[in-house]
């Protein structure tokens, strides 16, 4: 029994509030119980969030400077995807890529990444003398998960599906069957590509594309990609790709790697670096001891009942709802759930925290402080996109209070969070502790039952050994 799957017992029986959902050791889901008494007593006051500007743009399509788009694809984002005004990284990345350039992006997450560069790929491969169905491929999108890949190709979709042409971006995303190759619903239009790197290595590896005449190439998340050990796959992938071709390398945190990447594959690139918190999103920090930690976020999250958390853990280990050691199927559901629901929480390591766009999360809590710093920005990304407001709460124990002294020096401010009231009474934090002391007292007595009943037998089984020996010394 960890701690929080007693606190599960003990903290979340009756209360109408219920965090999203727990994956049993068995595998089942089932949401989270509510809130008990132990955390009623717990005094919050939290203030109506501000009013901030929305997320800052850079003008009408029509305004783009050194470029121009065609207006079906205008009418497109304006009235379907309903993006009247661009955003600057998109106002910054698009024209150089429509004037075949290389480009090096370096922007926030939920800044408008995805459309910079799928932008570019529609005009280019639907408006070409060549737009029609073909099975060389043209455009090719990198991302280093499947989530990643399968919410990018969502977002091609619903843009190729406003623009004339019949053009259907292909999913070619590993964790799926064993096959390298799509299925035969594409009919063999490959022009658009969207892999992840172990996939994608894999079908060329088998010949099943052909990638003679690419003419875009993006790398998406650049920096997770080497991260995840992928440098060597991309390496074999980049040196089978035409080398005429533009490329666009995006990431949120620009890293030697990546820098070093981009010197390797990218010609006179144009470099783009949007580094902007979102002014709706307010950073904050609490000093919390570890042992009460679990009550102060019990009761942040019995607060705000109708609103959308997502937690943050170091490890899979306490609770377990989303992280690398789920099944791929169940990953796809719990996301899909969480995504289409107006409130609830979500509990995950930092497989949730980079690239995946979940809509209208109102609150990011993280539960324990991220050992890389470059992951802070990644988590609080999740909430604040596209203009609207957010939250982030950060958890600190006494002894991590300079951490948020070295997310000033990153670049990354955040405000005290204790002004705003969080003090668990005396009275409930004694009943938490004693709680959590009787639960690790059980654990410790469990241990010694178990490790009894298979020490007690060998120690007969010696003592029979010592005395046949004796006997026959005598």
């Amino acid at each position: 029994m960890t701690l929080f799957s007693f606190a599960q017992d003990q903290l979340f029986p009756s209360c109408e509030v219920r965090p999203y959902i727990h994956l049993t050791q068995a595998g089942r889901e089932q949401p989270l119980p509510g809130l008990c008494s132990l955390v009623r007593n717990l005094r919050l006051s939290l203030p109506k969030s501000h009013c901030c500007d929305a997320m800052a743009t850079a003008g009408k399509w029509t305004a783009l400077q050194g470029a121009s788009l065609d207006k079906t694809i205008e009418q497109a984002l304006t009235n379907t995807l309903s993006f009247p005004r661009m955003t600057p990284v998109q106002a910054a990345a698009i024209p150089p890529l429509l004037s075949s350039k290389d480009v090096c992006v370096e922007a926030e997450t939920g800044s408008g990444k995805t459309l910079s560069y799928l932008v570019p790929i529609a005009q280019t491969v639907l408006f070409e003398k060549r737009a029609k169905p073909s099975s060389a491929v043209r455009a090719l999108v990198i991302a280093p998960t499947r989530e990643l890949a399968t919410q990018v190709h969502a977002v091609a979709k619903h843009l190729f599906d406003a623009l004339p042409g019949d053009l259907v971006p292909v999913p070619l995303i590993g964790g799926g069957t064993a096959s390298a190759a799509p299925d035969d619903s594409f009919r063999g239009d490959f022009r658009v590509l969207i892999a992840t790197p172990g996939r994608l290595a894999a079908a060329l590896n088998q010949g099943f594309l052909n990638v003679a005449k690419l003419e875009v190439l993006v790398l998406d998340e650049a920096d997770r990609l080497l991260d995840m050990g992928f440098s060597v796959t991309l390496t074999d992938i980049l040196t089978r790709l035409p080398r005429q071709r533009r490329t666009g390398i995006y990431s949120a945190t620009q890293t030697a790697e990546v820098e070093a990447l981009a010197r390797a594959g990218l010609r006179n690139p144009v470099r783009v670096a949007i580094k902007r918190t979102p002014a709706s999103l307010q950073c904050r920090y609490h000093i919390v001891s570890p042992r009460e930690k679990l009550a102060h976020m019990a009761y942040l999250l019995a607060s705000h009942p109708q609103q959308k958390f997502i937690v943050y853990l170091m490890t899979c280990a306490p609770i377990c709802a989303l992280h690398g050691k789920m099944s791929q199927a169940k990953r796809e559901r719990a996301m899909l759930k969480f995504a289409s629901s107006k409130n609830g929480v979500l509990l995950c390591t930092d497989v949730a925290a980079r690239g995946i766009d979940i809509p209208d999360v109102d609150w990011v809590l993280q539960f324990d402080p991220p050992q890389d710093p470059d992951a802070y920005i990644h988590r609080v990304g999740r909430t604040a996109r596209l203009g609207r407001e957010g939250n982030a709460l950060l958890f600190l124990a006494p002894s991590e209070d300079t951490y948020a002294d070295f997310l000033f020096v990153r670049r990354c401010p955040v405000s005290k969070f204790s002004e705003l009231g969080i003090s668990p009474s005396p009275l409930n934090t004694r009943d938490l502790t004693t709680r959590q002391n009787v639960a690790r007292h059980s654990m410790r007595r469990a241990r010694k039952e178990k490790r009894g009943r298979i020490e007690k037998p060998m120690a007969m089984i010696w003592s029979l050994k010592n005395n046949e020996t004796k006997q026959l010394s005598g």
